[in-house]
């Protein structure tokens, strides 16, 4: 049915239900000759006459009583099917699609998920921690969180949040690389991805905020955050890591801060929704994660 029919009938039944022009456009909050207008074409698309003018109120034609009984039924249906979406709007359900680095979903995503989880019980969360690069638009998932790093989380405004990066190491190699020795060292040795820390160098900002480049070379390219934390653990090179990733690690010794007094910058989230108008779980999430109690590392 086309919008301007149902637009038609759903003055017609106001109309019908009201017995007057006016309580109608008053029930409508439209103006009286806007409904006066939409009964005539009604009648011109019908071509019967289903009103009937008196002095004091109007009265439905025998075509017009039977045209009013079918049209408040399908009125009624379509006013059920809107209170039954706002409904769902109130309690989202069903499946929810999200992707992620696999580094965010250690450090980042389960205190969220859990909190998400317990306030929106009906919704089926299902996670993919991937580092691919994944087009979206046509993929299964409805929202996608990607990271991208940055010297300042100001120099990023689309993010949503910020989490500090530190560059770690064993601490065996940690004792090759002290700032002391960095200078007679040679190239720092970084087991990383080649778009965060590349053959050449690392950006750093110093304890006054100025930035420092940090000679470096790449030892061993790797595609994941997690596989970066762990071969540092080796003593095999430096790794530029969520900060929040490898607290424990730190805590325990097995790794250790290089040059701890230097920023090495942060990784900002920002959300990517697959769909113009995103699902009613997709937009309590995204929602959700990008409110100031969601920011747990901002």
């Amino acid at each position: 049915m086309a919008t301007r029919d149902y637009r038609l009938m759903a003055l017609f039944v106001a109309i019908a239900d009201s017995n007057s022009i006016r309580a109608a456009s008053r029930r409508l909050n439209v103006s009286a000759p806007v409904v006066s207008t939409a009964l005539a074409d009604l009648e011109a698309t019908l071509g019967t006459t289903l009103v009937r003018r008196g002095r004091r109120q109007l009265e439905l034609t025998p075509d017009g009583r039977a045209f009013h009984a079918a049209a408040r039924e399908m009125v009624r249906a379509a006013d059920t099917a809107m209170s039954l979406f706002r409904a769902d709007l109130a309690r989202p359900r069903g499946r929810l699609a999200v992707t992620l680095p696999t580094e965010l979903c250690v450090a980042w995503l389960p205190p969220l998920l859990h909190t998400f989880e317990a306030k929106y019980p009906d919704v089926r969360t299902e996670i993919d921690a991937t580092d691919a690069v994944i087009e979206l638009p046509r993929s299964s998932y409805d929202i996608a969180v990607r990271a991208r790093f940055a010297l300042r989380a100001s120099d990023d405004p689309a993010g949503f949040t910020a989490m500090p990066l530190a560059l770690v190491g064993a601490p065996s190699f940690a004792a090759r690389f002290a700032p002391r020795k960095l200078a007679k060292a040679g190239p720092l040795p970084l087991i990383g991805f080649s778009e965060r820390a590349n053959n050449a160098s690392v950006a750093a900002l110093r304890p006054d905020g100025t930035a420092i480049v940090i000679p470096a070379t790449m030892r061993i390219r790797i595609n994941s955050g997690l596989l970066a934390e762990d071969l540092a653990r080796t003593g095999l090179g430096a790794a530029l890591v969520i900060e929040a990733a490898v607290e424990a690690d730190i805590a325990a010794g097995r790794l250790v801060r290089l040059l701890p007094t230097y920023r090495f910058g942060v990784v900002v989230l920002r959300l990517l929704m697959r769909d113009t108008h995103p699902s009613p779980a997709a937009r309590v999430f995204a929602e959700f994660i990008q409110a100031p109690a969601g920011r747990l590392h901002g």
